[in-house]
């Protein structure tokens, strides 16, 4: 019997992925083919858990068991495979022969839906309940066909992750396949180990299925579709800007107004204007002094003749003017404030709002907002 703790634990996590699943299904900001197939995997598991938990607290409603019957866990291993493949561009995407992956889930409900409306709704008599044991028969039989069917379908997608090729800019993909991979199959191990104990020892593992699916939620809601979509709005505003032509950076607050004598300082400006150096996060005096070709002492030397202010604080005036500039650009307006404070060079969102706050008074957020309502 389940303890109230299991029971609330249960309902959090089945609740989190429908709202999961929902938002990303229908949200402008995660929208693709791939991602589609992702909120179908999360719902499909979820309903899948709701089903489960009204049967494990006792409620046995026809429309429950009928619902359950359909036999959902021929479907979701095929959303999985398919999310992989959308993803990844693979040639599976755009074959017509995939869809004859439904096959057994179609064939499953349609048997499982003739039999409940003989046995649960007493609607048509097609002698279910005169062969009780060849129904349990069938019954273990389709059971055992979802774990070889979502072996199987697993299998396949890790050999379509093995072969996906992404270009170096897109490396993080297949490192979130993998890991989205591995953690969707420790939750199948688990699953099939329950079959099998639940047939020969009755030992019931549901309970640690359901926490790694509820954990399963709340990891992808974060990693695979939060920090996935910034990753790709990164790239997509980088395009952006490698179309657009040079700007040229001012440092009218940053350095003396006399213009710079020193060869090194003119060399440093051409790689803050022309080259954008200061979009680097991992940027610092060595290596700007690397790039200049002289050493970090020096460098710190001949920067504070010229500029007024110290070599953070002009590089972070630097990435803040790139943020605005992009909040007023009309080519940025779709991209979320966090992917554009990445792309300018910000490591953080935190340090993003506080320092774009300290230099304009402003969060990113106000900002657009007061541009956005001073251009109507």
């Amino acid at each position: 019997m389940d303890t109230p703790i299991i029971l609330i634990i249960l309902i959090i996590g089945i609740s989190q992925g429908f709202l999961l699943g929902t938002l990303t299904l229908l949200s402008k900001f995660f929208r693709s083919k791939g991602n589609q197939y992702f909120s179908y995997t999360i719902l499909l598991l979820t309903t899948i858990s709701f089903l489960n938990l009204f049967l494990r607290v006792g409620i046995e409603n026809k429309l429950i068991i009928f619902i359950n019957d359909i036999m959902l866990e021929y479907l979701f291993p095929v959303t999985f495979l398919f999310y992989f493949a959308y993803s990844a561009d693979h040639p599976l995407s755009k074959s017509q022969k995939r869809y004859w992956l439904f096959l057994p889930f179609i064939v499953a409900a349609l048997i499982n839906t003739l039999i409940d409306l003989e046995v649960e709704f007493g609607l048509i008599n097609i002698g279910a309940k005169a062969n009780e044991s060849a129904i349990e028969t069938y019954y273990f039989w389709e059971y055992l066909g979802t774990v070889i069917f979502t072996i199987s379908m697993s299998i396949w997608a890790f050999l379509l992750i093995r072969s996906y090729q992404p270009k170096p800019d897109l490396a993080y993909r297949k490192q979130w396949f993998l890991q989205f991979w591995l953690f969707a199959n420790v939750l199948i191990f688990f699953w099939i180990l329950d079959v099998i104990t639940d047939i020969y020892a009755s030992l019931d593992l549901l309970n640690y299925l359901f926490a790694g699916i509820c954990f399963l939620f709340f990891w992808a809601s974060y990693r695979g579709i939060y920090q996935f979509r910034l990753a790709e709005q990164k790239i997509e505003i980088r395009a952006i800007l490698n179309q657009k032509e040079p700007i040229v950076v001012q440092e009218e607050s940053s350095s003396n107004q006399s213009l710079p004598e020193n060869l090194y300082i003119e060399r440093f400006i051409k790689l803050m204007s022309r080259e954008h150096l200061y979009r680097d996060p991992e940027l610092n005096r060595a290596i700007i002094a690397e790039r200049l070709g002289i050493s970090s002492g020096y460098f710190s030397q001949i920067f504070s003749q010229y500029f007024t202010t110290n070599l953070s604080e002009y590089i972070n005036e630097l990435k803040v003017g790139d943020v605005k500039r992009m909040i007023q650009d009309e080519a940025f307006q779709q991209y979320s404030l966090i992917a554009i404070g990445y792309e300018a060079g910000f490591s953080s969102k935190s340090s993003f709002y506080s320092v774009f706050k300290r230099i304009t008074g402003l969060t990113p957020a106000a900002y657009k907002k007061q541009t956005q309502e001073s251009k109507e």
